[in-house]
């Protein structure tokens, strides 16, 4: 073989080795689970400033779990509209909005206390109160339409100060309700956080230490209630 049979012979086997690299490349992308096209959401802002450890970086990715969606679980309140038919009972089929007396008005039954039950058992009071005088064994489907918006305040060293709302579903703690706010600020005191409430008509203020909920050291995350006011108090030590 003389020089140029093997320069065109070497130039040929450098042509073939890039297209076939070029060919590998989508089935390397095929084999490792199309990872490039799997959409990944904002890195989690920490609620903790980043000096500190291991454990309050954990609470702070888990502060936003998914809320379940409003179900025959949900427990009614007012200001929020549902919706009740009965099967073949046309004449009762009833839009109404929740008063603040937790009632609705119901055809042949007046005024029904549903507000603090359960969808699912708000549909079993009606049924029930149907069944002893009006229908036999009615069919009763109570939904829900539209939900009551419910609000809370957090105030003091925070990022982002202001009024929020309380989801639906509720299951917020408090250290969800600091990372809505963005997250404590450097000067935040932990130990000393304050919640102002509303107790039966009593005004509460309890004192918690957040330090301790990101820890996993208190037993009781602190869960968020309507109406609550959250201050976080500076630390000058």
């Amino acid at each position: 073989m003389n020089q140029a049979t093997t320069s065109n012979f070497l130039r040929m086997m450098v042509i073939f080795l890039a297209a076939g690299t070029t060919l590998s490349q989508p089935m390397a992308a095929q084999e490792s689970g199309n990872s490039a096209l799997t959409p990944v959401g904002p890195a989690a802002n920490p609620i903790l400033p980043a000096t500190g450890n291991a454990a309050q970086g954990q609470a702070a990715d888990s502060a936003f779990p998914n809320l379940p969606s409003a179900s025959g679980a949900y427990v009614l309140r007012p200001g929020d509209i549902v919706n009740v038919i009965v099967y073949r009972e046309a004449d009762l089929a009833v839009t109404s909005k929740i008063s603040e007396d937790g009632e609705i008005t119901y055809p042949l039954l007046g005024q029904v206390k549903v507000g603090g039950l359960s969808a699912f058992a708000a549909q079993d009071l009606i049924r029930k109160k149907l069944d002893a005088g009006y229908i036999v064994n009615p069919q009763v489907s109570l939904s829900i339409l539209a939900q009551a918006k419910q609000y809370f305040t957090v105030m003091g060293e925070v990022a982002r100060p202001g009024i929020y709302e309380l989801p639906a579903e509720g299951g917020l703690n408090l250290l969800q309700s600091i990372g809505m706010a963005g997250g404590f600020t450097r000067i935040a005191k932990y130990t000393a956080v304050q919640i102002t409430r509303d107790d039966e008509g009593r005004n509460v203020t309890l004192k918690v230490n957040a330090r301790d909920i990101a820890d996993a050291k208190a037993k009781d995350p602190c869960p968020i209630r309507p109406g609550d006011v959250i201050t976080v108090p500076a630390s000058w030590f």
